[in-house]
C-alpha cells in the first residue's frame, strides 16, 4: 500500500532570489560641463518628473563665470579701442611724412631751378646753388626713407593690436561659452533620474542634491529610455553555477 506517482519528463526550475535595481538599458547621461574649478549646483529638476526638450534640468552657480565674461568683454572693448586709436595716430604720422616729402620735393625742384639760373653767375653762387640742391636732395631722400620706415612700423604696430584683439576675442568667446554651459537643458524628452556621487565628509555614495559642488565631467543625472529595461544585482559566486 505504498503511495506511488507516475514520473513524467518536464521543466526543472531552480529559483533564486536577490535584491537589485531596475533601470533603463540605455539613456541620456547628463554630466557637469568641463569648465574650470568646482561647480555648485543651484537648481535640479525634480527626480522622476517628466521633462521635454529645452527644459532647464540642471543649473550651476553662474556668478563667477559671469564676472569672468564681463571682465573679458571689457578687455576686448579696450583692445578694440586701442586699435582704432593706434590706427588713427599711425595714419596721421604717415600723412605728415607724406606732406613732408611733397615739401622736400618742392624745395629740391626750387633748388634745381635756382642752380640753372646761377649758371652764369660767380663760382661762389654756383657752388652755393649746388650745395643747396644736394642738401634738398638729401632731405628728400631722408623723408622718403622715413616714410618707408613709418610704414613698416605701422604694419608691425597694427598687427600687434590685431593680435591682441584676436586673443581677447578668443578669451571672451571661451568665457561666454563657459557661462552658457552653467545652464544645462534637456536634449530629449523623458524622466529625470538622479545619480549617486561621492560627497566630501562621507564614506558612501548618495544622490546628487542642490548645494553639491562637483568637478567638470561628473555624471549627475540620467534621462533613461524606458522602452528597454534591465535589472542590476549582485549574485554570489556559489549561486552563479545554478
Amino acid at each position: 500500500n505504498l503511495p506511488t506517482v507516475e514520473v513524467t519528463r518536464g521543466e526543472f526550475r531552480i529559483t533564486h532570489y536577490e535584491s537589485g535595481e531596475i533601470k533603463a538599458a540605455s539613456g541620456e547621461v547628463v554630466s557637469s560641463p568641463r569648465i574650470g574649478g568646482r561647480l555648485k549646483i543651484v537648481h535640479l529638476w525634480p527626480e522622476g518628473a517628466k521633462v521635454d526638450i529645452g527644459d532647464l534640468i540642471l543649473q550651476f552657480d553662474p556668478a563667477e563665470f559671469e564676472r569672468e565674461m564681463l571682465d573679458r568683454e571689457g578687455r576686448l572693448e579696450q583692445a578694440t579701442s586701442n586699435f582704432a586709436k593706434a590706427q588713427a595716430q599711425r595714419g596721421q604720422q604717415l600723412a605728415d611724412i607724406k606732406r613732408k616729402i611733397q615739401q622736400q620735393e618742392a624745395q629740391r625742384d626750387l633748388a634745381a631751378l635756382n642752380q640753372q639760373r646761377q649758371k652764369f653767375e660767380s663760382n661762389i653762387n654756383r657752388e652755393r646753388g649746388q650745395i643747396n640742391l644736394e642738401k634738398a636732395a638729401r632731405s628728400l631722400e631722408e623723408a622718403r626713407q622715413e616714410s618707408i620706415a613709418q610704414e613698416v612700423i605701422n604694419r608691425v604696430d597694427l598687427r600687434k593690436h590685431k593680435l591682441s584683439i584676436s586673443r581677447n576675442q578668443e578669451r571672451y568667446d571661451r568665457a561666454h561659452r563657459d557661462h552658457e554651459r552653467t545652464s544645462v537643458h534637456a536634449v530629449k524628452p523623458g524622466i529625470v533620474v538622479y545619480r549617486k556621487i561621492w560627497k566630501p565628509g562621507t564614506d558612501q555614495e548618495s544622490k546628487v542634491a542642490i548645494g553639491d559642488q562637483v568637478w567638470g565631467g561628473r555624471a549627475l543625472l540620467e534621462i533613461p529610455d524606458m522602452s528597454k529595461m534591465q535589472v542590476v544585482c549582485l549574485i554570489g559566486e556559489m549561486d552563479i553555477e545554478r
